[in-house]
């Protein structure tokens, strides 16, 4: 019986957190994606700002997300990069961040 369990037993080969499930418990094993683990300690976001606010950020700057998903809970991050263009269809430019967990 002891076999049988380790045969049924998933192991990750790395760290992480389990974002989603694409199992059921009694339900047949496929060779597809069972669960995806994502490293939910260095999130990276993508923003955009108006272009009037932009010369009020600079990479490097200290930030705090957040977003319907985090809740009332603030994450903070660094700003990483800046695009150099604002986007063809209106006056904003895209900011991309690293969030740090703890």
């Amino acid at each position: 019986m002891k076999e049988k369990i380790e045969d049924c037993t998933i192991t990750a080969t790395q760290d992480g957190t389990v974002t989603a499930i694409n199992a059921t418990v009694g339900a047949a094993a496929n060779t597809g994606i069972v669960a995806v683990l994502q490293d939910t300690d260095h999130l990276k976001v993508s923003v955009t700002i108006d272009e009037d606010d932009i010369k009020k950020v600079a990479v490097g700057q200290s930030v705090r997300i957040k977003s319907d998903a985090t809740g009332d809970e603030e994450i903070n991050g660094t700003l990483t990069q800046l695009s150099q263009t604002a986007s063809s269809s209106q006056d904003w430019n895209r900011l991309r961040g690293r969030g740090h967990s703890g």
